[in-house]
C-alpha cells in the first residue's frame, strides 16, 4: 500500500504505509480515564493525565503488543456532544478522524459516576457509524462497583468489560477482547529509518498551522489560545522518498512564567523528547517583530544540548516578498534576518529560512534542507580535512603565547565532538573555541567545501573538548571542555 495522496507539501504516510496494523479508537467523554487506559495498554506515558478535564485534545497513536499481537491504540479528546464552543468543536473533528480510521472503538465510560446524558449521546453517535464497539466500564472499584455498572448494561452492547485502568484490573481480559475483534495484521517490511523531526517554538507560533499546511489536512487542532497542543503528537510522512517522523510539541516558555502543573509537565516531556530528535524546526514568529526572551531561551537550550537545527523565520506572509528595482530581495525581510541571526549568533551554523504555514512558502525547501543536512551527522571528516582546517586556523589566529595545538580529530560515536589536543588547556579559552568553530563551519559549508556535497556541517552545532598532551593535565580529565 503506497503513500495517498494529499493537498500538502508532503504525503502523509499512513501508519500502515509502515505497518498494515489494526486500528483502535478509545472515544468517551472527558475524564472517564481515556489517557489513563492508553498509557496502561501501551506502557508509556506517551499521554498527559490529569485530574482537569479536557486534557487531551489531538490524537496520539502507539502501538501495543500482545503475545504475537500488535495493534494501534488511538487516544482522543473528551467529547462533548451537546457543545458549540471553538476548541471543542475542533477536538471533536479529531475524533471523527479516529473514529473513521479504527477497526474497532472502545467506548470508554465511568463506573464510579455512573451513566451520564452524555454518554448516551456518545453512544447513539457511535452505532451510527457501524463500527464494531467494546463498552469498558472503568473505575470498576468500590463499594458501590456491582450496582453503577448494571446500568451500562441498560446501553445493549455484546460486549461490555470492567476494568480499572489506574490499578490494571480486568486489563488483560480487555486485550484479549481486543485480539479477538479486530482483524489480522498484515505486516510489509520496512526498507528505510525513518528521521525524527521536531517542530518547536513559543505558544502561537504557529506550530500547529505550518504543520497543517505541510500535511495538507487538519491533522493537528489550531485555535488562538496557547498551549492548545499538549501531548507529542507524532505524524509519520514521506518527502521525495524519504520517510521521516514528525512530532509537534507544546509551546515553550520560561519557567518563570509556567504556573499552571500541567503546563510544566508538556514542557518537560517536551525537553526530554528533544534529546530524541535527528532535528530541530525552530519556528520564530515574525508578527512579533524581534527575537523574544522564549526565543533565546529555546534557542539556548538547543545550543546546549548540541542538537541539529534549522531556523524557521516563519509567518513571512506578514511580509511578502517583493523584488526591487534592482533585483534585490525586500528590504524588510533581510533586516529581520539580519537581526535574527545577531540576537540568534550561537546558532550562526543552522540555515535561516522564510517560511508560512498560511501559504506554504518555502515549506519545501526547509524539507529539502533537512533532507540534506541530517544524513550527514553520519558522514565523519577525514583526518586530512581537519589538519586543512587546523592550518588555516592558525594562519589566521594563533592561541595565547607559548600554547601548541598539535592536531583535530572527530569522535567516531559522535560526530560533532571534535578533540583538540594541546599542550596547555588554559592557554585557549572560550573566544578562541569559537572562533575554531565559525571557521570549521564556514569550512566545511555545503557552498564552500571541495570535499563534495557528502561532506557538510551545515546546521550541526559542534563540541570542542580539549585534551592535553602533559601528564599534570590528563589527570584532571576533559574539565576545560566548552560547547561552541
Amino acid at each position: 500500500m503506497g503513500y495517498p495522496t494529499v493537498a500538502g507539501i508532503v504525503t502523509v504516510a499512513s501508519r500502515r504505509s509502515f505497518k498494515m496494523l489494526p486500528k483502535v479508537a478509545i472515544i468517551g467523554r472527558p475524564n472517564v480515564g481515556k489517557s489513563t487506559l492508553f498509557n496502561r495498554l501501551t506502557k508509556s506515558r506517551g499521554s498527559i493525565i490529569d485530574s482537569k478535564p479536557g486534557v487531551t485534545r489531538d490524537r496520539l497513536y502507539r502501538e501495543v503488543h500482545w503475545g504475537k499481537k500488535t495493534f494501534e491504540l488511538i487516544d482522543t479528546g473528551g467529547l462533548i456532544p451537546d457543545t458549540t464552543e471553538k476548541i471543542t468543536q475542533e477536538i471533536k473533528k479529531q475524533i471523527s478522524f479516529s473514529i473513521k480510521e479504527a477497526d474497532l472503538v472502545l467506548f470508554l465510560v465511568d463506573g464510579e459516576e455512573g451513566l451520564h446524558h452524555w454518554d448516551e449521546e456518545i453512544c447513539k453517535l457511535l452505532r451510527k457509524t457501524g463500527k464494531p464497539i467494546i463498552l469498558v466500564v472503568n473505575k470498576f472499584e468500590g463499594k458501590k462497583r456491582d450496582f453503577t455498572s448494571s446500568e451500562f448494561y441498560k446501553l445493549n452492547f455484546a460486549d461490555t468489560i470492567l476494568i480499572s485502568a489506574l490499578h490494571g484490573l480486568n486489563i488483560n481480559t480487555l486485550i484479549d477482547k481486543i485480539i479477538e475483534r479486530i482483524p489480522t495484521e498484515h505486516r510489509t517490511p520496512i526498507t528505510k529509518n525513518r528521521y525524527r523531526l521536531m517542530i518547536l517554538g513559543h505558544p502561537n507560533v504557529g506550530k500547529s498551522t505550518f504543520i497543517n499546511k505541510l500535511l495538507g489536512s487538519e491533522r493537528v487542532i489550531v485555535h488562538e489560545v496557547p498551549g492548545t497542543t499538549r501531548d507529542i503528537v507524532e505524524i509519520p510522512f514521506s518527502f521525495e522518498d524519504e520517510n521521516f517522523l514528525l512530532l509537534d510539541t507544546s509551546g515553550i516558555r520560561r519557567e518563570s512564567k509556567i504556573k499552571e502543573g500541567l503546563e510544566k509537565v508538556a514542557v518537560k516531556k517536551t525537553k526530554r523528547v528533544i534529546k530524541e530528535a535527528d532535528l530541530i524546526f525552530f519556528l520564530l514568529d515574525l508578527s512579533t517583530l524581534g527575537i523574544l526572551r522564549e526565543d533565546l531561551s529555546i534557542a539556548s537550550f538547543l545550543e546546549k544540548n548540541a542538537k541539529m537545527v534549522i531556523v524557521l523565520l516563519n509567518k513571512c506572509d506578514l511580509i511578502p516578498a517583493r523584488q526591487s528595482v534592482s533585483g534585490g530581495t525586500d528590504k524588510k525581510r533581510q533586516e529581520y534576518l539580519a537581526s535574527a541571526r545577531k540576537a540568534l549568533s550561537f546558532l550562526g551554523f543552522a540555515p535561516f529560512i522564510f517560511t508560512s504555514g498560511i501559504t506554504g512558502e518555502n515549506l519545501d525547501i526547509a524539507l529539502k534542507t533537512a533532507k540534506r543536512i541530517i544524513p550527514t551527522y553520519k558522514i565523519p571528516l577525514t583526518r586530512t580535512q581537519l589538519a586543512e582546517a587546523l592550518t588555516e586556523i592558525k594562519l589566521k589566529r594563533l592561541p595565547k603565547h607559548g600554547t601548541r595545538i598539535y592536531d583535530l580529530t572527530q569522535d567516531h560515536d559522535h560526530p560533532n565532538i571534535i578533540i583538540l589536543r594541546t599542550n596547555n588547556p588554559s592557554g585557549i579559552d572560550k573566544t578562541y573555541l569559537r572562533f575554531i568553530s565559525h571557521h570549521l563551519h564556514k569550512k566545511f559549508a555545503p557552498n564552500q567545501n571541495k570535499f563534495g556535497s557528502g561532506y557538510s556541517l551545515e546546521g550541526m552545532p559542534l563540541k570542542i573538548k580539549i585534551r592535553s598532551t602533559r601528564k599534570e593535565f590528563k589527570k584532571r580529565g576533559n574539565h576545560n571542555a566548552e560547547k561552541c
